[in-house]
């Protein structure tokens, strides 16, 4: 009995098996695409909530799509390098990172243990300061002048947030930083600990009579780019510097809570 031949030309099962581990390769590269020969990275816009105004906001704001969405547009543009926007539900976007549903996300290294990302993951140079600072009725300056002043007193906070020192005063929670700003402008709270651009936004937007004082805690807002996409990480740094000298990123800021140094 004639044995099988094992050299047979492949037919279609091979080339069905070939493009699998074409498509297969191309997945690898972090789901990202090439449009005409420049590399695709995935970032979420538009979380459909308030969560994270003014640095993202939804989308009945077409014109103001929030402070990082449109750095993203810009660095990305200045980079060469191809954007794709993904609209994700904010319960979603907080874990769209590690997903990998998107390549990159903004975040501050202060957010994580030992002030800095897991390993896997690379960090652009600083692109904005992330600041806390004390929030206070207009008028009482002079009561806040240094943070440490806060010890034993009632300190508006929001819910679910962790803060530097917080065994030293009295949280009093609430649901948000419009909620914070509301009740400091109506002197309902004494002071409160806010994020410095969210709380300059809604104070603008709420025509609230606050305050702002010194700095509670801080950092650098930065992209936070997957390990596998190493070798763009200097042009985006590039990017970044060069718009940040050209004072556009300032211009950014300035368009959603006015005139304002980051510095």
């Amino acid at each position: 009995m004639k044995a099988p031949e094992t050299t047979s030309r492949p037919g279609w099962p091979w080339k069905i098996f070939k493009s699998a581990l074409v498509m297969l390769f191309v997945t690898s590269l972090g789901g990202t695409a090439l449009a005409q020969g420049k590399p695709v990275l995935r970032y979420v816009v538009d979380t459909g909530s308030d969560a994270w105004v003014p640095y993202m906001t939804p989308s009945t704001a077409p014109d103001k799509p929030g402070i990082v969405v449109e750095l993203s547009r810009m660095i990305l543009k200045r980079a060469g390098i191809e954007g794709r926007e993904v609209p994700i539900p904010e319960r979603r976007a907080v874990n769209a990172y590690a997903n990998s549903d998107v390549d990159f996300e903004w975040a501050s290294p202060a957010w994580f243990p030992g002030n800095e990302f897991p390993e896997t993951d690379l960090a652009s140079v600083p692109v904005l300061p992330v600041r806390e600072v004390l929030m206070f009725p207009k008028g009482d300056k002079q009561r806040w002048l240094m943070p440490q002043l806060i010890q034993g007193h009632k300190v508006g906070t929001i819910r679910g947030y962790t803060y530097r020192n917080s065994i030293t005063f009295r949280r009093f929670d609430v649901s948000n930083e419009i909620d914070l700003v509301r009740m400091v402008g109506a002197r309902q709270l004494p002071v409160a600990i806010i994020g410095e651009l969210p709380g300059r936004y809604w104070a603008r937007a709420l025509n609230a009579k606050v305050g702002f004082g010194p700095v509670h805690s801080e950092g650098s807002l930065v992209i936070r780019l997957q390990g596998r996409f190493r070798k763009l990480l200097p042009r985006i740094n590039d990017a970044i510097l060069a718009l940040q000298s050209e004072g556009e990123v300032n211009r950014i800021v300035a368009k959603y809570i006015g005139g304002f140094d980051l510095n």
